[in-house]
């Protein structure tokens, strides 16, 4: 078949064409579609035409950079941690403005991990906590506490406010009693007379007003002791096991030390201030007396990193 050829043109001469005519209209239409979205629309009236953003006018957007973020999705009872850095370098558009790209995570973002990892409420005055940095980044203490609800109280009886000092990823610190045995002294990074807990006291770990963790259950009086199966918390070591990550931040749900909690007997001072966890199978072993003497050795199962 021969070449179509056009209507005449006014000298007289035809035009050759190879493509069909629903294929011009399609390509005019779509000519037409891209000059109105250039032009944007009209600006209503008394609005300045160069304070309106022409639509398909914004161009590539900004690299990513360093931005303000609310962590979301934390337990309950916790506030949302609040990160801050550079926002991202800005996109271009036609007339050189650009906008600034997406805002990223600061080095700050992560939410803070403070766990209790160490019990002890043994004969006398022998108390201490030691409490486990979790987190991904290193934590003021000075912004965190420990609350002490006497017989499971519902209202605070006194709080204990931690010393202003920096603890890093993994690092331990160590609350006492100042009359405390020797072996608890000699690890104890703060001491303070507050601390003179019972066995059915329970305890708060908050950091800037939000909870971390918590031991016993606030608003209930267990009697002597909460107690579970093989573990309870009156004249006692408890060690928390290693399949614990992040702390109980709900201090008024049902408590069982049995769950979380590895029991080592009264006055078992031998793991204080060492951040290795407890296995979650643990072996019996013999019971300490108030020296600060420990079981034998089938009571201290291989530490788990």
């Amino acid at each position: 078949m021969g070449t179509q050829l056009d209507s005449a043109r006014p000298d007289g001469a035809g035009m050759a064409n190879s493509s069909s005519p629903v294929s011009r209209v399609s390509s005019l239409s779509l000519l037409a579609a891209a000059c109105v979205a250039c032009s944007g629309p009209e600006p209503p009236d008394g609005a300045p035409a160069d304070d309106l953003v022409p639509p398909g006018s914004i161009g590539v957007a900004g690299a990513v950079g360093l931005g303000s973020r609310a962590a979301t999705g934390l337990p309950t009872g916790m506030t949302p941690a609040v990160s801050s850095g550079e926002g991202g370098a800005g996109g271009e558009r036609p007339d050189g403005a650009g906008f600034g790209g997406a805002g990223g995570e600061g080095s700050e973002g992560a939410p803070p991990n403070l766990l209790l990892s160490e019990y002890i409420e043994g004969s006398s005055s022998n108390k201490a906590l030691e409490l486990v940095n979790r987190g991904a980044r290193s934590l003021e203490l000075a912004a965190c506490a420990v609350e002490l609800y006497t017989n499971g109280a519902a209202t605070l009886t006194r709080r204990i406010a931690l010393d202003a000092e920096t603890l890093a990823p993994g690092g331990v610190w160590v609350l006492c009693h100042p009359s405390s045995h020797a072996s608890i002294l000699t690890v104890c990074d703060q001491a303070s007379g507050s601390m003179n807990y019972n066995g059915n006291d329970a305890l708060v770990v908050v950091c800037d007003g939000a909870v971390q963790d918590s031991f016993g259950q606030v608003g209930v009086d267990p009697g002597a002791s909460w107690a579970g199966a093989t573990t309870r918390t009156a004249d006692a070591t408890l060690r928390r096991r290693c399949s614990v990550s992040s702390g109980d931040t709900m201090p008024g749900d049902l408590f069982d030390p049995d769950t979380e909690w590895s029991g080592q007997g009264a006055d078992v001072f031998d793991y204080l201030g060492d951040p290795a966890c407890a296995p979650d199978e643990t072996g019996a072993g013999g019971t300490g007396g108030s020296s600060g003497q420990t079981g034998g050795a089938a009571g201290h199962p291989a530490d788990c990193n």
